[in-house]
């Protein structure tokens, strides 16, 4: 018995074949119709005629640009370019042209000219490793209202750059300003009367011979961990509280100062404005009243009075 039924694969083969040889006779010929085949132009796409031009972009008159764009064609007048049309709607636009092409002197440099001139400001950035374009356009886009900013990798100094320390340092330096004249005092006092710091600092029995030797009697050195060692109550307090152990630590501080203050006793702080000075006072007024004695670069002086 002989089976003459055409298995499944075969049956799909010859559908493909079928199906190219009508693309190939009836379809592809109608796309090539479409196609452009000359010395100028390949593929689907043409060069735009004048018609087209006027039709689909914007004229924008050179003396006095409202909006700049990719420039798609120049008009003379009088042998002067007076006109052009901008394709100032396309979201991206690429250039390609070899080293040496004239891309800069032809396109990037008429570009930035005419973006730095015209009354709509666009943000716009330039890849510009030989700095010729900075160099021939910076003070245009300057002159016109826009901000330069570079990124020089090569000479980091030339660049446009930030220091995450440059906070901190501004602070150390309005820190030492601030403090110039105690330090100098401080330092004329450690001089004058032969005061060795570290034992000063470290060793009770040495102080007290430095206040014996000097006639020093109103006056005790100690050191404590806020108000761990103080056990008198004092008529005036003064306090610049370390803002960078935090707000629980500077808080302690002010606070714990009410229990240690005599009778009409007062508290003296120092403290930036933008620091918290505004906001310590109001957090702080159920216990005090504070007046501002001074305001002096940046600094508040407080003198407090318990309630």
């Amino acid at each position: 018995m002989i089976d003459n039924s055409m298995p499944f694969f075969n049956i799909i083969i010859l559908i493909s074949v079928i199906g190219i040889i009508i693309f190939i006779i009836y379809i592809e010929p109608r796309i090539s119709k479409h196609k452009i085949k000359n010395k100028n132009e390949h593929g689907s796409s043409k060069f735009a005629d004048m018609k087209e031009i006027t039709k689909t972009f914007k004229q924008e008159q050179l003396s006095s640009l409202e909006d700049a764009g990719f420039p798609i064609w120049f008009e003379k007048k009088n042998n002067h370019f007076n006109t052009v049309y901008f394709d100032n709607t396309s979201p991206h636009w690429v250039l390609i042209g070899s080293s040496g092409s004239g891309k800069s002197t032809c396109i990037v440099l008429p570009e930035c000219i005419m973006f730095a001139k015209a009354k709509n400001k666009r943000s716009i950035i330039v890849t510009d490793p030989k700095g010729e374009i900075f160099s021939k356009t910076s003070k245009l886009f300057k002159d016109n209202g826009y901000n330069i900013y570079t990124i020089d990798f090569r000479n980091p100094n030339l660049s446009n750059r930030i220091n995450i320390m440059q906070p901190i340092i501004n602070e150390w330096k309005l820190h030492c300003s601030s403090n110039n004249k105690l330090f100098i005092c401080m330092c004329y006092l450690y001089e004058k009367l032969k005061i060795d710091y570290d034992l000063f600092v470290s060793n009770e029995s040495y102080r007290n011979e430095i206040k014996l030797k000097n006639k020093i009697d109103n006056a005790n050195v100690f050191i404590s961990d806020v108000y761990e060692n103080i056990k008198n109550k004092y008529d005036v307090i003064i306090t610049n509280p370390p803002i960078h152990a935090g707000k629980t630590k500077v808080y302690e501080i002010i606070r714990g100062a009410s229990n240690y203050l005599n009778e009409n006793g007062e508290l003296w702080i120092v403290i930036r404005k933008d620091q918290g000075a505004k906001t310590l006072i109001k957090d702080m007024s159920d216990i005090y009243n504070f007046e501002i004695v001074k305001r002096d670069n940046g600094f508040y002086i407080l003198r407090a009075n318990k309630i």
